[in-house]
């Protein structure tokens, strides 16, 4: 689905460009989540993963301690789950919307 909002940016020699959006807000809100939590995953991870490293000690400590560490980390797993099933629904309704229109134009 592309959003239909159309910026028209007029340059100084009267020429103008048309900028559409490529991606509805949920799918950036959605690619927010992602983002997010995998590089929340990642460092949490090999900060639990690889304790006994040095720079992993101090990126615990940094991140509140090992116990902290391990809260945010479940936290993004949360958030993944979360964007998963959010991004499924939206698949799900974009399907039933399409079927919808399809039904539609075969009825005429």
């Amino acid at each position: 689905m592309v959003n239909n909002d159309v910026k028209k940016i007029e340059h100084s020699d009267n020429s103008e460009e048309k900028y559409i959006w490529r991606f509805e807000p949920f799918l950036s809100f959605l690619h927010i989540l992602v983002i997010l939590s995998f590089l929340s995953l990642a460092i949490t991870g090999m900060t639990i993963k690889f304790a006994g490293v040095g720079i992993f000690q101090t990126a615990s400590k940094l991140l509140g301690g090992y116990e902290v560490t391990g809260y945010i980390h479940r936290l993004a797993a949360i958030i993944t789950f979360i964007y998963f099933v959010l991004h499924i629904g939206f698949l799900i309704k974009k399907v039933a919307k399409q079927k919808k229109i399809i039904q539609t134009y075969a009825l005429r």
